[in-house]
């Protein structure tokens, strides 16, 4: 089994020239259950679906809110002090009450769910990220770690194809911002000729992955 190490503060491109290895390591960031791959940090096993972030092609249509869906409840949830919560209780049994009122009225053949449960009161708010108008691909990755880095979430962000969306400036203004946010992000490639043009900028990791499945890093074979 050949490693691939990611840059602890930057990006990592891996460039793929075989077409099912590359659909193969796409995959595993979205289904886990990919035979002959691992993830992992420091020695430790680390679940894809739990500790990465895959957001796929640029080009396709990216939803902010689901994507961080979870993160917002949970962040919400955290920031609630028990003030905020005897509130939130107070005004979920008025919606109760009045509702229950309105069943005994009409003499409706319905019951409600009486139990206090915070976090469906939160879902039933739908909160939704706060972001500016997202209008190119650029736009969407600095969205993502705009709001990951907001809500503290310490996934590993996955992009697929960036290069058929972004130029080279914007790369650098990227790689940039991610090494001063100490923040690892990865680039999946179909490989392509250009790769060895930007392998060389600052906070940018290339690694070449051939058709033989051989893995080289930096022009390098890994062993």
């Amino acid at each position: 089994m050949q490693k691939l190490d990611f840059l602890e503060a930057g990006i990592t491109f891996i460039h793929v020239a075989n077409s099912q290895l590359l659909w193969d390591l796409q995959r595993f960031w979205q289904v886990e259950n990919v035979d002959n791959f691992v993830f992992s940090s420091d020695g430790k096993i680390l679940h894809p679906l739990k500790d990465s972030l895959f957001i796929g092609d640029l080009g396709s249509n990216i939803d902010l809110n689901d994507i961080f869906k979870r993160q917002i409840y949970k962040i919400l949830l955290a920031h609630l002090d028990e003030q905020s919560l005897q509130q939130l209780y107070r005004l979920d049994s008025q919606i109760k009450a009045a509702v229950t009122d309105v069943i005994f009225t009409g003499n409706l053949p319905i019951q409600l769910n009486q139990d206090w449960a915070v976090d469906r009161l939160i879902k039933y708010l739908e909160p939704s990220v706060d972001t500016v108008n997202v209008t190119t691909p650029y736009d969407i990755i600095n969205s993502v770690l705009e709001v990951m880095g907001q809500l503290n979430d310490k996934r590993l962000p996955i992009f697929s194809n960036p290069m058929n969306y972004l130029d080279l400036a914007q790369l650098r203004t990227i790689a940039a911002e991610v090494m001063t946010q100490q923040r690892s992000i990865v680039f999946f490639e179909k490989a392509r000729d250009e790769y060895l043009t930007y392998k060389l900028m600052g906070g940018v990791k290339m690694i070449y992955i051939d058709a033989d499945f051989v893995a080289f890093d930096e022009n390098r074979p890994m062993i």
